[in-house]
């Protein structure tokens, strides 16, 4: 296993999602299109943890199983060594993992990171949930808007070439991306939304018995933390008022111990009682910056 393994198939698996993504894709395509494209996702952060250090992306990093994984070709003689597992797991991480690894060392990963956790939800609900539980209309835009600006900014990072992940898509998919973005503008469509809210909150002020229910429902949920999820005090960003974000745990399956474990946290949701505002969507998460609550 080599740095540039997983490189070569971060390409692979990209470049055969490439050819399914549309504007509107059926099905079939959005499927295919998910699956090839976060395997490719999973494969390009790999690389970028193996660059810093290829016993990154394995499970069991330790030397005696590391040494033999990762570098069986220059180990001398193959006699027994306490220092050399008998049977060296090779097992690599999971794409949740690698985005938390990652994340320590990248700052395209920071800044995409709802985008990054959008794919993996979307890929797990393929592998291991009913398929009528993706949103077939918002992972047909996801794709279609930023997949080749993901495999863009992650490539800037590391000075490869984004164009060798698409090939003879790379154009058709970067044209896509320029309309996409150009007719949805998020920052009009945000500021919009907040002067929507804002003016349903300046009707009801004068409200006294609206504004306490308001602030008595905040209070309980920012006292309703437990250990499947946390709500941490937010300032609206339409309003001002006391806003509440909800802190889910993110668990993945360590295959060695054959337990879940906790792998990080994410921004689920911002809502306010008092404008009615809420957001949920990734675009609408990383406009105000939510997973800063983290940090």
């Amino acid at each position: 296993m080599s740095v540039t393994d997983h490189l070569e198939d971060a390409k692979w698996f990209v470049h055969r999602a490439a050819p399914y993504i549309e504007r509107d894709m059926d099905r079939d395509a959005i499927v295919n299109a998910t699956l090839f494209f976060a395997l490719g996702v999973e494969r390009l952060l790999k690389h970028i943890l193996a660059r810093v250090n290829p016993a990154f992306v394995l499970v069991r990093s330790e030397f005696k199983h590391s040494a033999p994984v990762l570098y069986a070709s220059i180990l001398l003689g193959s006699g027994r060594n306490k220092e050399i597992a008998e049977k060296a797991d090779g097992q690599v991480i999971s794409l949740r993992t690698s985005i938390q690894r990652t994340l320590l060392f990248s700052r395209a990963i920071q800044k995409h990171r709802s985008l990054l956790y959008t794919i993996a939800q979307n890929r797990d609900i393929i592998a291991h949930r009913p398929t009528r539980e993706l949103d077939t209309a918002n992972v047909n835009r996801m794709l279609s808007k930023d997949a080749f600006r993901l495999i863009e900014s992650l490539c800037n990072e590391i000075d490869a070439d984004p164009w060798q992940f698409f090939d003879e898509h790379a154009v058709r998919l970067k044209v896509l991306a320029e309309r996409i973005e150009a007719h949805e503008r998020i920052d009009s469509d945000m500021q919009s939304l907040f002067r929507t809210h804002r003016d349903a909150l300046i009707k009801r002020k004068d409200d006294e018995e609206f504004m306490s229910m308001a602030a008595t429902i905040t209070q309980q949920l920012l006292n309703s933390s437990d250990e499947h999820f946390i709500y941490e005090e937010i300032s609206c960003p339409a309003c001002n008022e006391t806003a509440v974000a909800r802190i889910e745990p993110d668990y993945d399956y360590d295959p060695v111990d054959r337990s879940p474990f906790l792998s990080g946290v994410f921004v689920e949701s911002v809502r306010c009682q008092y404008c009615g505002l809420v957001l949920r969507n990734y675009e609408q998460l990383d406009y105000i910056d939510a997973n800063s609550l983290l940090e």
